[in-house]
């Protein structure tokens, strides 16, 4: 055979030696990298160990934690963050809840809680604190000294359910109150199928329903400063242009005027 033909038989045997070589070898490494990661995932490693709620303010953390429901110890891949994460959003003061999991073993849920807004009376007695969106957040024994006190309305008191339409039209003007109007107001009072304000100086305001709120507030603070209060029986804002005035007087109709302002005093 001739010397060149040899030993170009020779290198094409070396070559598909070295080629077959690297095969093996890849199939091994791919092999036992298949097998780590089977292990690893099993392993302590790569288990929950620690698990951190960060947002709470008036939230327990032992509640927050019950709720997601996450065992220490768990395969961190096997950990539900969508599940978790749902359950944690039913508590009543979450607004928004995220579950992050870290390859170091920390199972992190970032809680945003909801704004309290106000204090209302609850069925049965004692008071419920809501949301600025209604949601009902916590059952209180007292209303704070700092809330407007309500009448005319019981909440059920059901945590993290919505307040009723008599509830909401409350709120709204709760949060349509400019700082003088709720200085003169000592009770906003559901009845008679509307909203009125009961004034510190005596006499009420009727409101109708919200309609309009922004500028019967508006009407109502002008009133307050420009109009002679004495003797007031009621000021009449369901038409919020064009506001009007009775007073009253022992013994006589609201409706008709009183001719000495000093004889109600």
């Amino acid at each position: 055979m001739d010397p060149r033909l040899r030993a170009r038989r020779a290198a094409v045997a070396r070559a598909e030696g070295r080629r077959r070589l690297r095969i093996v070898v890849g199939l091994t490494a791919l092999t036992a990298a298949v097998a780590f990661g089977f292990w690893a995932v099993d392993s302590p490693l790569f288990d929950v160990d620690e698990i951190e709620v960060t947002g709470i303010e008036h939230l327990a953390e032992r509640d927050v934690l019950a709720a997601a429901a996450i065992e220490p110890g768990t395969p961190l891949l096997d950990v539900d963050l969508a599940g978790a994460a749902e359950r944690v959003a039913r508590l009543p003061w979450v607004a928004s809840v995220a579950v992050e999991r870290e390859v170091g073993g920390t199972v992190t849920v970032v809680v945003v809680e909801r704004i309290p807004d106000a204090v209302l009376p609850a069925a049965g007695g004692g008071h419920v604190l809501v949301d600025t969106r209604g949601r009902q957040l916590e059952r209180l024994d007292a209303r704070p000294e700092t809330d407007m006190p309500v009448a005319g309305i019981a909440l059920d008191g059901v945590l993290g359910t919505p307040v009723d339409a008599d509830a909401q039209r409350v709120l709204r003007v709760l949060d349509g109150m400019t700082e003088p109007v709720a200085a003169a107001v000592s009770q906003i009072i559901v009845d008679e199928g509307g909203l009125f304000l009961a004034l510190n100086e005596g006499g009420r305001v009727r409101l109708g329903d919200q309609t309009g709120l922004e500028q019967k507030m508006v009407s109502l603070e002008t009133m307050l400063v420009r109009v002679d209060l004495r003797c007031l029986h009621e000021i009449d804002l369901r038409v919020a242009g064009a506001p009007s005035l009775t007073r009253r007087h022992a013994g006589d109709d609201p409706r008709q005027p009183v001719g000495d302002l000093e004889t109600c005093l």
